[in-house]
């Protein structure tokens, strides 16, 4: 493992996104053993091998291996493009050899830097940070961890200093530009020392200044707030479903009541009903009555059923149109819940219609369990479009009429026509280039929550 210098060392670029990545992995890998950026001891160029040992065991240390000994030497069989290297491959605590290139003998800061990334080497085999990437000999990333661990235990100053990032000339490390390892410091001495920092690339600029403010640690872009709405309306249909589905069944146990009460006005007769046919004639009329006199509920439940049926499809329709792939088999209509005591119905029904005895109250009743066809589904949503379409261009001919009645009505007919179908394209695409997935729940609450209140309301 080494630190490179030289015309091919700098050969990664790191976005902020994988520098990210990686500082949360040593997050949840170790904890860092101090709150403290590192200051060095030694400085200037009057320093012996023992000076550069002592220093080395105090950046050992600081990233939390002080139990190892650092044995600094200078090779000068290096070669000039590494500035050291180390070989972690160690299983016991005791003394590790670094390696250094004598060209930064008198360079302290260079020197430093160097060690300081060959302790974070150390580091990520220590705590199995870098060893997958080691086995399957991916050295890159061995690379990258070392540079980033040298930021997040600390060491940022140190090798900011020491690599000479801005060189004209050659310079050390592994990434491609000098704002990879700055915005990588940023960010640490943001996060762990609470330091104020410039960001200069946009996004990342923008989520530490929220970051910062710690009024909300998650990134949610005003994209988000989209997803969140869904969410939302999903949880208020389903309200309104279930507040539909309890009329529903009220509304089946009352009606239900009266039709039995009329019949059981007519029950000793009605056994009798070959030898008296206008008293069974009686009895069907009479079912008939209530179905007109009980608040025209046959023409309201029949309204309602269609206008939810209607707008089920459309929803349904819209998805399938969006997506291809949408798979109405998954869609499950068993078991059939009794509208009189909510017992589920053990006996599961397939694509049929079926009248069902409840094994709990006894009642008997109708569930319709016929499946849902995707093409019926776009067939009712194209239906739906074309209808919306026939009524805008009647609005079109209209508007177009009323602004050429000096024209003849042909001309109208062709004005309205064309300003019609512009604004239908326009709509069009601009709903398809949109989250599609809203219109599913704009169409269902548009279809169905005027009935669905209505009926609530009686």
């Amino acid at each position: 493992m080494s630190v490179s210098d030289g015309p091919n060392a700098a050969s990664i670029y790191m976005t902020p996104l994988e520098i990210l990545k990686r500082l949360a992995i040593f997050e949840k890998k170790f904890q860092v053993f101090t709150e403290q950026m590192y200051v060095p001891s030694m400085n200037g160029n009057n320093f012996s091998i023992q000076d550069i040992n002592d220093e080395a065991q105090k950046i050992f240390k600081h990233a939390g291996i002080a139990n190892y000994i650092p044995k600094c030497v200078f090779n000068p069989h290096l070669p000039s493009t590494t500035a050291a290297c180390v070989d972690p491959s160690y299983k016991n605590f005791g003394s590790i050899t670094i390696e250094i290139n004598p060209l930064h003998k008198n360079n302290w800061k260079s020197l430093l830097a160097a060690i300081a990334h060959e302790t974070c080497h150390v580091v990520n085999r220590y705590y199995n940070i870098d060893t997958e990437a080691a086995k399957r000999n991916d050295i890159a990333e061995v690379e990258i961890l070392a540079e980033l661990c040298t930021m997040y235990v600390g060491f940022g100053n140190l090798v900011l200093r020491g690599y000479g990032l801005h060189n004209a000339g050659g310079r050390m490390g592994y990434f491609e530009n000098a704002s990879s390892y700055e915005d990588a410091w940023k960010i640490v001495k943001m996060v762990r020392f609470g330091e104020d920092c410039n960001f200069d690339d946009p996004l990342l600029k923008s989520v530490m200044a929220r970051f910062k403010s710690r009024k909300d640690y998650v990134y949610s872009p005003e994209r988000e707030l989209t997803f969140a709405r869904i969410e939302r309306n999903v949880k208020a249909l389903k309200q309104l479903l279930a507040l539909l589905e309890k009329s529903n069944c009220e509304r089946y146990r009352d009606y239900h009541k009266k039709v039995e009460d009329a019949f059981k006005e007519q029950s000793q007769i009605s056994s009798q009903y070959r030898q008296k046919p206008f008293t069974a004639l009686l009895e069907f009329y009479t079912k008939e009555c209530i179905d007109v006199d009980d608040g025209k509920v046959k023409e309201e439940y029949s309204t309602s059923d269609e206008k939810l049926a209607e707008a089920l499809a459309i929803a349904i329709g819209l998805m399938c149109e969006v997506n291809d792939a949408s798979d109405l088999s998954e869609f499950r209509y068993t078991p059939v819940k009794c509208p009189f005591c909510g017992t589920l119905h053990p006996y599961m029904i397939e694509n049929e219609e079926k009248n069902l005895k409840c094994p709990e109250c006894n009642n008997i009743f109708k569930a319709d369990c016929t499946h849902i066809t995707k093409k019926s589904a776009l067939a009712a949503y194209r239906s739906f479009i074309a209808k919306i379409r026939e009524e805008g261009k009647m609005d079109g001919i209209h508007i177009g009429y009323d602004e050429g009645k000096k024209g003849a009505m042909e001309d109208a007919i062709i004005n309205s026509n064309v300003k019609f179908s512009k604004e239908y394209n326009e709509k069009i695409s601009s709903m398809k280039s949109r989250y599609q997935m809203i219109l599913v729940f704009v169409a269902i609450f548009g279809a169905v929550l005027g009935f669905i209140l209505a009926c609530i309301t009686g």
